[in-house]
């Protein structure tokens, strides 16, 4: 046996189940935020995603993109990113935003930012893009500050 709980096709996700029931909710709260048209409004739903994958255990998150991946119609590249799965099975989002959105999920989980505590995060960063900008920062002033530690060493 391959481990593997299926075979041949996917069938699809078995509605009523419990992964169908939390996809639906967030369709649902996208569309809420698609209604409101109110420019913060997108964060009711990023919050929504950030906490279901938040509060999953780590060692199920990636059983649960494998799974979602084999059975919904998405195609991401990376079976392994739970955000990105949920985001393309949830939204009509084009794809310049879906990776916006996803690249702040991610930089918020490596931080461990609480799963209450996304929007409040990226808010104090000065939005999006200035909370995504700080990933770029971050790496640059490191990979920086290591050149200069090596520049200044005279052991060769």
């Amino acid at each position: 046996m391959s481990g593997i709980p299926w075979r041949g096709k996917a069938q699809g996700i078995i509605p009523g189940s419990p992964p169908a029931k939390k996809l639906d909710n967030l369709k649902r709260t996208y569309e809420e935020v698609q209604r409101t048209r109110k420019r913060e409004a997108i964060f009711t739903y990023l919050d929504a995603v950030y906490r279901e994958v938040r509060t999953l255990p780590v060692a199920k998150r990636l059983k649960v993109a494998r799974y979602l991946h084999h059975l919904g119609e998405c195609n991401v590249r990376d079976d392994t990113c739970l955000f990105s799965i949920l985001v393309q099975l949830t939204t009509d989002a084009d794809r310049r935003v879906r990776n916006r959105w996803i690249q702040a999920l991610r930089k918020a989980l490596e931080q461990g930012v609480k799963p209450d505590g996304f929007s409040k995060t990226v808010d104090a960063a000065g939005g999006l893009n200035a909370y995504n900008a700080g990933a770029t920062k971050a790496r640059a002033s490191s990979r920086n500050r290591i050149l200069a530690k090596l520049d200044n060493e005279d052991d060769w």
